[in-house]
This record gives C-alpha cells, sequence and structure tokens, in this order.
C-alpha cells in the first residue's frame, strides 16, 4: 500500500465529542484522488501513543483540493491522544479504499441513513453533490443521542441553503428537542417517518446505511420491508482492529489482519489452557475417586491388612540359613496361629569392606 507524507493543518471540536482533523494535500499533482463516501489510513511517526495505522472515513470533498478532513469520535485511549496533536506534524496517509460510494449517475435519488459517527462518509457526498451542483435528490435521516451531539450540523445547515435538492432531518432520543417544523424528531428512525418524508415510491429509490452495527441491522430490516432490491442497499460496516467504517469487500489495511492474526492467537491460548485444565481437573478426581485398601481390626482370613492390635503377632521374616519350621508349625500357620521359631531372627551382616589392590 502506497503511503503520502503530509502534515496535519488544523484540528477542532465539531462536537462534544468529534474531533475532525484537516491533513494537507502537500502535492496535488501525486496525492491521490478519491471518490465522495470513501476512507483513508493515518499514522503519526512522532507519537508514541499514536502507533500503527487507523483508518477513518473522509469527511471532505473530492473537489477539495487543500486539505482532506476526517471526523474521529473520540473514545479509547488511541482516539484521545489525537488531541494532542499540533499543526504542522507529519502525518503519513494510506489509501484511499472502499467501494461505498455515491454515484450521481446510478443514484439519482439517494436516501442515507446515518448513526452516530457514521455521519461523516455522508459529509463528503453532500458536500461533493452540492458543490458539483447536482440536481440528484438527496436525503438524510441522522440518528444521534442530542442536536449537542451531532457534528457538521453548522455545516449541512449552510448545504441546505446551497441546494434545493437536499433535506435533512434529525432524529434524537432527547425529548425536550423535538421540533418537527425544523426537522428534529424525537424517538427512533422507523418506517412511517422514512414514508412522511419520502412521500413517492420507496423501493425506486437508493439506500446508504452507515452507523453502529444494531443501527444497520435495523435500517436494513426496514428497507427491506419497502421491496427494495438488495443491490439498491449499500452498508458501511466497522472494520475489525479500526475505528473506521469498511465495507465489506473492500481491501483491508494492514493493521486490521495484523488485529485478526492477534485475536486468533488470544483465542487458541485461551482454549489450549482450558483443555489443559480439563485434563488436570479430571486426573485429580481419579485419583480421589479411587478404591482406597481397607484395613480390617482382625486377622479373619482374607482379610488385606492384619490389624494394629496384631502387629507383634506378627510373623518375623526368618533367614534362609535358619533351621525350616516343622510340619505343625506350618499346620497350626495354616490355621491362623503363628508360632515363634526356636532361634530368634538375625539379620545378616555385610561383608567386611576389602581394599582392590591395583594390579601391576
Amino acid at each position: 500500500m502506497k503511503r503520502y507524507k503530509t502534515y496535519l493543518v488544523n484540528s477542532r471540536f465539531i462536537s462534544a465529542r468529534v474531533l475532525e482533523l484537516s491533513v494537507a494535500r502537500s502535492n496535488s499533482r501525486s496525492f491521490p484522488d478519491f471518490l465522495p463516501g470513501q476512507y483513508a489510513t493515518l499514522s503519526f511517526p512522532l507519537h508514541q501513543k499514536l502507533r500503527g495505522e487507523r483508518s477513518f472515513s473522509i469527511a471532505s470533498s473530492p473537489t477539495d483540493s487543500s486539505v482532506w478532513r476526517f471526523g474521529i469520535k473520540i473514545f479509547g485511549r488511541y482516539t484521545s491522544a489525537l488531541q494532542d496533536l499540533r499543526p504542522g506534524e507529519p502525518v503519513m496517509v494510506g489509501g484511499p479504499f472502499g467501494k461505498f460510494s455515491f454515484d450521481q449517475f446510478k443514484d439519482q435519488s439517494a436516501v442515507f441513513l446515518a448513526g452516530g459517527i457514521g455521519i461523516t462518509p455522508f459529509v463528503s457526498m453532500i458536500r461533493w453533490a452540492t458543490n458539483k451542483k447536482l440536481s440528484n435528490d438527496l436525503t438524510l435521516f441522522y440518528s444521534v443521542r442530542s442536536l449537542a451531539d451531532a457534528p457538521y450540523r453548522e455545516d449541512f445547515y449552510a448545504l441546505e441553503m446551497l441546494s434545493p435538492h437536499l433535506k435533512v432531518i434529525y432524529v434524537t432520543s432527547d425529548l425536550a428537542g423535538n421540533d418537527p417544523s425544523a426537522r428534529i424528531i424525537s424517538g427512533r428512525i422507523n418506517a412511517d417517518l422514512i414514508a412522511r418524508f419520502l412521500l413517492k415510491k420507496l423501493e425506486d429509490k437508493s439506500y446508504f446505511i452507515c452507523g453502529p452495527l444494531p443501527f444497520m441491522k435495523a435500517m436494513e430490516k426496514i428497507i427491506g420491508g419497502f421491496g427494495v432490491p438488495k443491490q439498491f442497499i449499500k452498508t458501511e460496516k466497522f472494520g475489525i482492529g479500526s475505528k473506521a467504517f469498511i465495507e465489506t469487500g473492500s481491501p483491508m489495511p494492514k493493521i486490521a489482519f495484523a488485529a485478526w492474526g492477534l485475536a486468533a492467537a488470544v483465542v487458541f491460548g485461551v482454549v489450549v489452557r482450558m483443555e489443559q485444565a480439563r485434563r488436570s481437573n479430571a486426573a485429580t478426581q481419579n485419583l480421589v475417586n479411587s478404591p482406597s485398601i481397607e484395613a480390617t481390626n482382625n486377622n479373619a482370613p482374607g482379610s488385606a491388612v492384619p490389624s494394629m492390635n496384631n502387629v507383634n503377632q506378627a510373623a518375623p521374616i526368618t533367614n534362609t540359613s535358619q533351621p525350616s519350621v516343622s510340619n505343625n508349625n506350618s499346620q497350626n500357620q495354616s490355621s491362623g496361629t503363628i508360632t515363634q521359631p526356636s532361634q530368634p531372627f538375625q539379620s545378616p551382616r555385610a561383608a567386611p569392606f576389602v581394599p582392590r589392590t591395583r594390579m601391576s
């Protein structure tokens, strides 16, 4: 993947939790062109807290020859460290990537469904269509917690003033902000709300969906209920290992493949450890459940171990050099009575140590 060396022009908060980074197109001839809705990778070589590459959707219009803009939600340690960047710092840009793009010829009437930070690719599309003065009908439904959390609100207001073909509807969970006359609706995006603002045939439009996975599934179900063919429904999904929205089938950055490999290694290690623990527990359980040797309190025939009370009556071990026990004693032993031998037991002494002499 080819990367382009450039620098940071500006950074600013465009909502309570969304930071916009503007990166210079240092050399417009060598810097690549992109389609509205695509994404790129960013890396910051001078920052220890910003190691590796991350993918972010491009929010600027392809017609903007001076900068690339990226809207980034502050979430986690990496994105929080982006606040420390200062203008002039070097940036490496890779890409662009993705097929989630608006086509002015195929998408004559387009409906954009955005959730949260999923708004960024639509900012690029709407800016581009307005700058090109296209006559395509564009309707944006933007689901957000509150208007304070909605980035690019001022930009959308200015773009609506410039284009009579653009309509933006905010759908918030903040009941206090409900204002239907200003197209600010409290609640959730549903089939009735979409039909109310689109008016015309719903199945004859192109639908673009971008946002969190639950939001996307809900929108796909609603649009599918309108009888819209699947080829007219485009979705942008989260990429593994990054915070960007990456469409299925688009080339993935190396950081995503590295994240996949790391996740697979972690899962494999956990499975191996669980199997080892299971086998260890099974072996311990087998030892606990094994039958123990039972001792009896009398020396009845068939008992496994003589009782402790009869230890002193146990027959001593005789040396092979001692006289053998008589037949009468053998009969008494078979009846359970042990007869002491005529001579006490003497343990054999070790042979005296004789030093070896060296043979000449």
